[in-house]
């Protein structure tokens, strides 16, 4: 009989587990946040992160934190039927809202973004009973290049030498860069400065043979961003003395 008694009582335990485990579950099911996982903007440009909330429970407020070390950030919340509330100066110069008075929509646009905005996001919505409900965005911002040309002063030599630079300055990430040139033959010379906020500069050097053949031939540096258009220059190359 002790053994029965102490059986029940375990068989006891392991249901009121089994139960609890189940409205856990089952309250999970409640409340769905969906996001747009990785946003990439371009800086100087507008840019949407995606948070909206399905659920028939009550939802009290939205939140929205950027991810620091060694604590989150606070950027704004909003509750139904008020003004949203705006906690820094950043998000009070460049954070908006979108959503319409509702719950169901909580996407913020972020303007004019900037190197500084790069980081992780944290949308969160409080419900009841299921309590907070907080999604993760990693927003990514490129630069795009600011490109420059160079022709350097070139006497006719027998030898290869750099007659064109073509530059790709403060991108991120490293630009392309590539030329097309007449039926010469070239080659080229690639290097990288990498700066401390992690944008890079890149130059590229054409290298040929500057006979007097060479000269007024046309080169094309052609500088593709990671997004958007190409960009670039078309050089004439110069005159050689001897």
């Amino acid at each position: 009989m002790l053994g029965a008694s102490r059986c029940r009582r375990i068989s006891g335990v392991l249901l009121a587990m089994l139960t609890a485990s189940l409205l856990i579950r089952s309250g999970q099911l409640q409340v769905s946040v969906r996001v747009i996982g990785e946003v990439t903007a371009v800086q100087g440009r507008d840019v949407t992160l995606t948070c909206n909330v399905e659920t028939k429970e009550d939802v009290s407020q939205l939140t929205w934190q950027k991810k620091m070390d060694p604590n989150n950030e606070n950027l704004l919340t909003y509750r139904a039927g008020r003004e949203p509330t705006y906690l820094t100066p950043f998000a009070q110069d460049r954070i908006r809202i979108l959503g319409k008075g509702t719950f169901d929509v909580g996407d913020i646009l972020i303007r004019d973004v900037r190197l500084s905005d790069e980081g992780t996001y944290v949308c969160g919505f409080s419900t009841h009973p299921s309590g907070i409900q907080e999604r993760e965005i990693k927003l990514q911002v490129h630069v795009p290049p600011t490109v420059s040309i160079y022709l350097p002063p070139i006497p006719v030599q027998v030898l290869p030498r750099n007659v064109a630079e073509c530059t790709a300055a403060a991108a991120k990430p490293p630009a392309f860069i590539t030329w097309v040139c007449s039926s010469l033959p070239y080659n080229v010379n690639t290097t990288d400065i990498v700066h401390q906020n992690k944008t890079v500069t890149r130059t590229s050097r054409l290298w040929m043979i500057p006979t007097r053949s060479l000269s007024g031939q046309n080169a094309t540096c052609l500088v593709l961003p990671t997004r958007g258009g190409p960009t670039g220059g078309e050089l004439h190359l110069g005159q050689y003395s001897v």
